[in-house]
């Protein structure tokens, strides 16, 4: 598949790598998590935790409730309050307080919008991964506090994943995946309906009427093609082989769309533009995908031909690049980079 090692474990990072499994979500992701607990023992393996803080709404109910504000006023106010949304330059608490009728002279009031901002981003209580299993070999109990999950049979460490990611500690995420559970519902019901058995590992990559039918956009139902913004760009960039696909997946997403890469590639693969390189030495880098990067992959080698960076390097490049809060990172690798 002519993928690097180093995007998946390389000795900067100074971390274990991330190891993700899907499976059918429901009894089939359960007996999972249960074997994990059996094979490492009860102080062996606990879920991860995440510590849900007081975001907007939460903190603007708690502080208004210890105030002894009303609950209209409080249903009025919280209303208001975003809780996740982008945020826009005048999208402040104090501004919500303000539309929400509240006078922010009043000392009371300015209490209350004081403490509620104090207040956010404390730690409100204890949640469970979703997947993340933290696994020892027997020794958990000694070096991170468990406790009973509220669900029967699970234990919950009290720390989340940055924490699990500074100790060294290693991490198995068992997703529950809906579409999983539907290919195995499938490999069940053609056998009673048709008569044929179906091997998910024989299935071929090349059958024709899949890639006829994606073509028309025919895809409702079908596992990350089936968004509006998939079904009018698939008749665009008329998949005929399991690679366009997975530039199919990759290419509605935010960083090719905010990059402004997805209309190139679209126009290239129409045979509307010219495929160009940057350099000619990065043509056997971003050949598959008509000269325009879409994959941190490319990243990694674009930095590592033209730069002369160690895979290493080039991996410590693509995380500062992903993370916002990285720009002294960034300055420094940005250096040796130009």
């Amino acid at each position: 598949m002519e993928l690097l090692f180093e995007r998946f474990l390389s000795e900067v990072r100074g971390e274990w790598p991330d190891i993700d499994l899907d499976l059918p979500s429901g009894e089939d992701r359960e007996k999972a998590i249960q074997y994990v607990y059996t094979r490492y023992g009860q102080l062996g393996a606990a879920m991860c935790a995440n510590v849900i803080t007081y975001r907007g709404k939460s903190a603007a109910r708690e502080v208004g409730k210890s105030l002894g504000f009303d609950e209209d006023t409080l249903t009025r106010l919280t209303r208001l309050v975003s809780a996740w949304e982008w945020k826009g330059a005048t999208d402040t608490m104090q501004e919500q307080f303000r539309v929400a009728g509240f006078d922010l002279a009043h000392p009371r009031i300015a209490k209350y919008l004081e403490l509620s901002i104090r207040m956010l981003d404390l730690p409100r209580h204890l949640g469970q991964h979703s997947g993340g299993m933290i696994i020892a070999q027997g020794q958990l109990a000694s070096v991170v506090p468990i406790e009973p999950a509220s669900m029967p049979g699970r234990n919950v460490i009290q720390w989340d994943k940055e924490d699990v990611s500074d100790m060294g500690l290693i991490k198995v995420d068992l997703l529950g995946l809906g579409m999983m559970t539907v290919l195995k519902d499938c490999t069940n019901l053609i056998p009673q309906h048709y008569g044929k058995t179906v091997d998910i590992a024989q299935i071929p990559h090349d059958d024709r009427q899949v890639y006829a039918s994606l073509r028309k956009a025919d895809t409702i139902g079908l596992f990350q093609v089936e968004s509006r913004a998939q079904m009018a760009s698939l008749p665009r960039n008329n998949p005929d082989k399991f690679y366009d696909l997975v530039v199919q997946v990759a290419i509605i997403r935010p960083g090719p769309i905010v990059g402004k890469m997805m209309n190139p590639y679209m126009e290239r693969r129409q045979g509307r533009q010219e495929i160009t390189y940057p350099h000619p030495l990065l043509e056997p880098v971003l050949r598959r995908t008509l000269g325009v990067p879409l994959f941190q992959e490319q990243l990694l080698r674009i930095a590592m031909t033209i730069a002369d960076f160690t895979g290493g390097e080039a991996e410590e490049l693509r995380r500062a690049l992903g993370s916002r809060r990285s720009a002294d990172k960034m300055r420094a690798l940005e250096i040796k980079l130009r």
